[in-house]
């Protein structure tokens, strides 16, 4: 008896000493890949999202973070066409989310992140 108890205390700090290791001062929920779902801003290079493979439509805008994660950003208003307008000049951009990321994969192949945004200034 003593046995199963000691066993069953182990594995009780064990699970509790793991949920404090997933991040570092900030918690986060995440989806499938691992993605911070609770993000208000990303920011990453501007590309043009059916030019690279992801999307059949030469609209959607394609913000790619410096860790390559590739993100289509799906939206309206000035800032959104200014993206649009130059997703080949690899300009830096910034996205306020405006909505919880969806992953899919694109017509490459290549796993990305769907998300409504709000707006999309140009930083650089």
């Amino acid at each position: 008896m003593k046995h199963l108890t000691c066993v069953a205390l182990m594995m009780a700090i064990l699970a509790l000493g793991g949920l404090g290791c997933r991040g570092g001062s900030e918690t986060h929920s995440n989806d499938a890949l691992g993605a911070n779902t609770e993000l208000t801003q990303i920011i990453g290079t501007d590309k043009c999202a059916e030019c690279e493979g992801i999307t059949g439509n030469d609209q959607d805008v394609l913000l790619v973070e410096s860790d390559g994660t590739l993100w289509v950003l799906i939206g309206g208003g000035p800032g959104y066409q200014a993206a649009q307008d130059g997703h080949n000049e690899g300009k830096t951009i910034a996205a306020t989310l405006a909505g919880k990321p969806v992953t899919k994969t694109g017509l490459n192949g290549k796993l990305y992140r769907e998300v409504k945004v709000s707006d999309i200034k140009i930083i650089g």
